[in-house]
């Protein structure tokens, strides 16, 4: 079973956007593969890293903190460093970010909203990823989330304009997706089209 950590500087952003409020904090808080280091409770392990012990943050397999709280504690460049250095999966989430942005390419990195992140979509996903592994996006988009990779995909194999540098928009894909032909790409919509 794989060990999650959450950390977050407001309980009251869990209390509030958790679909069931304070009982879904209470059970958050049961999980046995989630440390929920919450309010006060995110101190002890932001001093350690501070003074430059990693070791309890690298006990977790998935480490997931909100944004801004390493803004504030100047800890935003250091833990996406160590998660890299460590190839750790993590989540930053945050008010202010108005979109998700997902990244396999020096490790799973996954940018979203708070309140996304606190959807009815986090606990399938907690226990999905602790239990039987799984993408990071897979919190925004649910079980479907490769048909909107597999979209942007067939624009590059297409060479339909795309946002971006097309050799590196494809490699990202690729790494996500792993490589297909556009004959490849096309069944797999269709799969997925016809499953929903």
């Amino acid at each position: 079973m794989k060990r999650i950590i959450i950390v977050d500087d407001r309980i009251e952003r869990q209390s509030q956007f958790l679909p069931n409020g304070d009982e879904d904090v209470i059970l958050l808080n049961k999980l046995p593969y989630v440390e929920n280091k919450v309010g006060q409770k995110y101190n002890s392990l932001i001093e350690a890293l501070l003074e430059g012990n990693e070791s309890e943050l690298l006990e977790y397999d998935l480490w997931i903190f909100h944004r801004s709280l390493l803004v504030k504690k100047k800890m935003l460049l250091k833990i996406q460093e160590l998660a890299k250095k460590n190839k750790r999966p993590l989540i930053l989430f945050s008010g202010g970010i108005t979109y998700s942005s997902y990244s396999e390419s020096d490790f799973p990195f996954l940018i979203m909203n708070s309140q996304v992140f606190y959807s009815e979509k986090l606990f399938p996903f907690l226990d999905k990823y602790a239990n039987a592994g799984g993408r990071l996006i897979e919190i925004v988009y649910g079980e479907n989330w490769q048909l909107s990779y597999l979209f942007k995909y067939r624009q590059v194999l297409d060479q339909v304009p795309y946002p971006g540098r097309p050799e590196r928009n494809k490699d990202e894909l690729e790494q996500v997706l792993g490589k297909l032909s556009i004959d490849e790409v096309n069944d797999k919509i269709f799969e997925i089209l016809q499953g929903i």
